[in-house]
């Protein structure tokens, strides 16, 4: 119980980050929310419960001090997965998701290639001569399959990075 008051704060500061949630809603969240008080010698809970949300320019601020405390593998592991969810379940902006996959994809997350190329199929959708809802149910299952397999190693390996996995 204790531990998850601060995973659910990471996950919102990742929802911040990927524009899942403005600003003004992570902070009306923050405080409204559990109590914190046990967590602050973290320097993360610390820095997000000291921030100051009135501030101008207050997400681009926020950005600039939560970087310092973002552990990377963590990050793209929860944008990914998040990502698939959605894209399994026809949710928020395919093209943006297709395009984050691509940018990973290009940066050692092979994996997420096939993924990835639904965007170009669904962008010469005339070329290809496919069927644009036969292409979006693909996709759908796809991301559902690759989001469970992705889950199963997380659970099975102590540690898991993205980095890690092996489609099997």
């Amino acid at each position: 119980m204790v531990m998850q008051a601060v995973i659910d704060l990471k996950v919102n500061v990742f929802k911040v980050l990927e524009d899942h949630m403005s600003i003004k809603d992570f902070e009306t969240w923050l405080f409204a929310s559990r109590d914190f008080s046990g967590f602050m010698e973290d320097p993360f809970v610390l820095a997000v419960h000291s921030f100051n949300y009135k501030q101008p320019d207050a997400k681009y601020e926020f950005r600039k001090v939560i970087y310092q405390f973002l552990d990377e593998d963590e990050f793209v592991l929860w944008k990914v997965k998040a990502n698939l969810a959605d894209l399994a379940a026809d949710r928020n902006d395919m093209r943006r998701m297709l395009n984050d996959f691509q940018e990973l994809a290009n940066n050692g997350y092979t994996f997420l290639q096939r993924i990835a190329n639904y965007l170009t199929q669904m962008e010469e959708i005339d070329y290809f001569r496919n069927n644009p809802e036969g292409l979006l149910i693909e996709l759908r299952n796809e991301s559902e399959i690759l989001l469970r397999g992705i889950e199963r190693q997380e659970r099975e390996k102590a540690g898991f990075r993205l980095k890690d996995y092996r489609a099997g």
